[in-house]
């Protein structure tokens, strides 16, 4: 291809996410970044078109820290949905660094795709992590990381030790500070006090949030490519995902079987004895296998956790900051897709 859309495109990407321009620079870039990444979609597969060999799918890896069970059990679904909009395939693998768990990401797919996922990726987890999951950073004051920590619903016991060295937690006073700090900080900043009273659930805080995040971006991610493709049409690439799938299992050779194996499923208590013998069909040991029915005690918890003010404030926190991940992707988040509007390559 005589133009190099790879420069131009990690150019423009780098532009709108560039903290030092201004909101409608940054959306400018990211509406060019768009209309050329259509744009050069079209010239990849022209060039296909001519010659195979010249354009093929690219390996692409980076790493994410897993420094809580939040991260652990959402960034895998977050990145899941950010390839699946990018277009990419993503294997996830997990290791050790420095006591550190690390989530390996290797994303296969065509240069510029794999590019975007990795930008939306950046984004993505910025918001997430600053807002639900931060770090104490050695760069900001004292008074910034605790702000942080306590808005994203870190307990105070653990925001005081990072703050003071360990055990520093155990002493109310050391609790009761990190509390007025983070008040004061509340204030000056001119945002609202999340975190605040006795009866602030931080388990339901953060999970709310990481739920609420979640489904935001999806929907936002939904819409954006709805709104892309009712202005310029649904692009259908014929043979593409065939390609990329091809180009993944050559990084990633899936297992080979002499045969075909079946395995039946058994159930954990099929030779227990004790089971056989009790009149419920199940042991103490495996009477969590027991059917049970919903119970009034069951939703009515259901409800105290779901509609409390703990779980309100998660929900509403993590909508806010997906709403902040940049994703736009050329035209305002308006108007549905026109059947007629579709165009096939290949």
């Amino acid at each position: 291809m005589a133009r190099d859309y790879a420069a131009v495109i990690a150019a423009l990407l780098a532009h709108a996410e560039d903290q030092a321009n201004s909101p409608e620079a940054r959306a400018s870039y990211q509406l060019k970044a768009e209309n050329m990444m259509r744009e050069y979609r079209v010239s990849v597969e022209e060039a296909i078109a001519a010659d195979p060999a010249s354009v093929v799918p690219i390996l692409k890896t980076f790493k994410v820290p897993l420094r809580s069970y939040l991260s652990k059990e959402h960034f895998t679904s977050l990145i899941s949905l950010i390839t699946r909009h990018c277009e990419v395939l993503h294997k996830f693998q997990w290791n050790w660094e420095n006591n550190v768990e690390i989530l390996q990401v290797n994303l296969v797919g065509y240069d510029i795709d794999v590019r975007y996922a990795e930008f939306l990726w950046t984004s993505t987890h910025l918001m997430f992590s600053t807002k639900v999951d931060p770090v104490w950073d050695s760069s900001r004051s004292e008074a910034d990381n605790i702000f942080l920590l306590r808005q994203a619903g870190i307990e105070r016991r653990e925001i005081a030790d990072r703050a003071w060295g360990p055990r520093a937690g155990d002493e109310a006073k050391n609790r009761t500070r990190v509390q007025s700090i983070y008040k004061r900080e509340a204030i000056r900043r001119g945002e609202e006090v999340t975190a605040a009273g006795l009866g602030f659930n931080t388990r339901l805080y953060r999970e709310s949030y990481a739920q609420a995040f979640w489904t935001t971006l999806q929907h936002r991610l939904y819409t954006a490519r709805q709104a892309a493709n009712a202005a310029g049409g649904v692009l259908t690439l014929a043979g593409r995902k065939e390609r990329i799938r091809e180009a993944f299992n050559g990084f990633f050779p899936p297992p080979k079987f002499d045969g075909e194996r079946v395995t039946v499923y058994g159930s954990p208590n099929e030779n227990c004895d004790r089971c056989k013998k009790a009149k419920s069909g199940f042991c103490r040991e495996h009477d969590f296998l027991k059917p049970r029915d919903v119970t009034k005690a069951d939703r009515e918890r259901w409800d105290r956790e779901a509609n409390s003010p703990s779980a309100q404030a998660g929900r509403a926190s993590g909508s806010q900051a997906a709403r902040g991940v940049v994703i736009q992707r050329g035209t305002p988040e308006t108007g549905k897709v026109d059947p007629s509007a579709t165009r096939a390559l290949g």
